[in-house]
């Protein structure tokens, strides 16, 4: 169990919406950051085709506008293009190429330019295969000697990396206004595996092209290698290797590092398992980057998460998902035609909002590295696939000629956070189940509260009782279908929270509330990464001298076998810490990766020193892996 008074008690969260919590200089929420749609933005108030649609998703949902797939696109629709230079073998005629690029260039639109006037923020992230011929093809090694490797088209680099390079930077300069230009710029989204183990090609090429783009539009930021999962953990962080070789062949050059976070839920003998990333296990990934980083550069690095979110994929195999999520929902509501469907599918999508929540939550606690972070979840795929599962909106009975579009409770994520806003204040949970964050807007306190774990639980919000609360809370019916619920409560006690639930809780006062003082919240990284444990493993951790420490925590990723248990055992400078077992472990035990989590413990500032000695064991004395060991500490 999370704590040691059971599962009937109380979780007592305390906050203080008069201290404003700043990490790493960064105290206000940016909401483009978190609340984006995975949608280039350009047109957008012409493709959404609705003057209604469109004030509900940016007026009253507040979203903004996140990725873009492809910025050099050959040869679907770059073919005509891009053509060779006759006085330069190998590379792009530019000349030809600009005059086209601004004769194809979109107009911002005065609506939106008014709605989003510092420009679109978007991630762009690069096609397969989308460089043309004649600059050449690089092949690993591994997809020379073996062709398509079952699950993937054969895919190759271009060869020739400073035309590429020069192609994109050219693009990105003439083929966009100021307005709607990337923001980053990825070469190329998921590579294959195999080049990431050799990974100096792809790492020259991210070189040559963030040197052209910064030539020509200094603004762009340019970064890799756009990983396709974010699993370092897994197999004793092995995996963490396809990040880290490219740090390394980088020299930490690029503007930022990327990955992709998801959720893989399984469907195992009518319950959902998986490898999830979401909560606990995401904490340690990111200060993982960071401590890695940290030891090799001397410093932290900007991350991109260009795709976020979580999907079903079938234990039995690949393809099986709907028909066995459709196999479910009979069971529970018989039925059948499209509306049956849109329901029975909405299974699927409390699974991807669920996820969703759980990785944004994470990456809000994470402002002084996560620049960027982008929902999977698209406007609409009818031109492409009318039942794909992660459109807002579904073209009625999937017809794609269909002129209704129907929305999907995909709705449910931004509705959720539509005015969360302001200043990040000081909260803690007791419980590593229930991740918690606290902002304040003028007189408004808002808390977030989710549940990572499958069990009830009741909270108590520790602050001054306001004028009126409103609770909103998404969560998930016996039928497994979602729910958006909306409702006023008493008080900031006794507040109930399902299995895996999510609540948002308006405090609403009379008067301003007022910051009164600002804690800083920095991260000081341990001297190792990826730390085996035989029988106990020791990190030291430096805390540079400074003002006295407000609090604390001490956060340790680990992996273990699946099945060796989730207990761990902390000594830190010779003091035997209590460490919480979250409710939460079951999910995070997966038969490939291992358990995988981020133990969350407080720490006596009383109890630091300059140099900080962690000792870690497990109680059954069996093998694992530290990932790291990190210090969170406020001043």
């Amino acid at each position: 169990m999370a704590r040691a008074d059971g599962p009937e008690a109380t979780i007592r969260v305390a906050v203080d919406p008069h201290c404003t919590r700043s990490i790493g200089g960064e105290s206000e929420l940016d909401r483009k950051r978190y609340f984006a749609i995975c949608d280039v933005g350009t047109n957008f108030d012409r493709r959404v085709r609705s003057q209604k649609r469109y004030r509900h998703l940016v007026e009253e949902l507040n979203i903004s506008f996140g990725r873009r797939l492809g910025v050099v696109a050959w040869p679907a629709g770059g073919g005509k293009m891009v053509r060779e230079d006759t006085q330069r073998p190998g590379f792009a005629d530019l000349g030809r190429l600009r005059k086209m690029l601004a004769a194809r260039r979109h107009e911002p639109s005065p609506v939106l330019l008014r709605d989003f006037p510092a420009g679109l923020d978007v991630a762009a992230h690069g096609q397969h295969n989308a460089y043309p011929g004649f600059m050449g093809t690089h092949l690993s090694s591994w997809l020379a000697t073996h062709g398509s490797d079952g699950k993937h088209e054969m895919e190759h680099l271009p060869n020739n990396i400073e035309a590429a390079a020069e192609l994109a930077a050219t693009v990105l300069r003439h083929g966009y206004h100021d307005f709607d230009r990337p923001r980053y710029f990825e070469p190329l989204n998921e590579p294959h595996w195999s080049y990431l183990n050799e990974p100096e090609h792809l790492a020259d090429w991210h070189l040559a092209a963030r040197r052209r783009v910064h030539a020509e539009t200094p603004d762009v930021l340019v970064g890799g290698p756009c990983l396709s999962i974010a699993y370092f953990y897994s197999r004793g962080y092995r995996s963490f290797r396809s990040l880290t070789d490219f740090v390394d062949a980088t020299d930490g050059q690029m503007d930022f590092y990327s990955f992709h976070v998801y959720d893989f839920h399984e469907i195992e003998e009518d319950r959902f398992s998986g490898a999830i990333l979401s909560g606990l296990p995401l904490e340690g990934v990111l200060d993982l980057v960071q401590n890695y980083t940290s030891i090799k550069l001397g410093r932290e690095v900007p991350v991109v998460v260009s795709e976020a979110g979580g999907y079903v994929t079938g234990i039995s195999g690949a393809g099986e998902e709907r028909e066995i999520i459709e196999g479910m929902a009979r069971e529970r509501f018989p039925g059948s035609g499209f509306e049956w469907q849109m329901k029975a599918r909405s299974i699927h999508e409390y699974l991807q909002v669920s996820s969703t929540i759980g990785h944004t939550l994470v990456f809000m606690d994470h402002p002084h590295t996560l620049k960027k972070s982008v929902p999977f979840i698209l406007l609409e795929t009818s031109a492409w696939d009318p039942e794909y599962y992660a459109a807002l909106h579904v073209p009625k009975d999937f017809d794609p000629g269909a002129q209704e579009w129907i929305p999907s409770t995909l709705h449910d994520f931004y509705r959720l956070f539509r005015d969360l806003r302001g200043r990040r204040v000081v909260a803690h949970s007791p419980d590593p189940d229930i991740l918690v964050r606290a902002f304040v807007d003028g007189s408004r306190l808002q808390v977030i509260a989710h549940n990572l774990a499958e069990k009830p639980e009741v909270l108590s919000i520790g602050a001054a009782d306001p004028d009126s609360i409103a609770v909103r809370r998404y969560g998930r019916r016996g039928d497994l279908t979602p729910f958006l619920a909306e409702e006023l409560a008493a008080s900031l006690g006794g507040l109930e929270l399902g299995p895996r639930e999510t609540i948002v809780v308006n405090a609403n006062y009379d008067a301003v509330i007022e910051s009164r003082r600002t804690v800083e919240e920095t991260a000081c990284y341990g001297d190792a990464v990826t730390v085996p444990v035989d029988g106990s493993a020791a990190i030291r951790i430096s805390v540079p001298r400074g003002e006295s420490v407000q609090y604390a925590c001490l956060r340790i990723g680990c992996n273990r076998p699946s099945g060796s248990g989730s207990g761990m055992q902390v000594r830190f400078n010779g003091h035997e810490l209590k460490v919480a077992v979250e409710d939460s472990a079951p999910r995070y035990d997966h038969r490939k990766h291992g358990y995988s989590t981020t133990k969350l413990i407080p720490i006596d500032p009383a109890f630091l020193k300059d140099d900080n000695v962690v000792v870690i064991s497990f109680p059954d004395g069996g093998s694992g892996t530290i990932g790291s060991a990190v210090l969170r500490i406020a001043r």
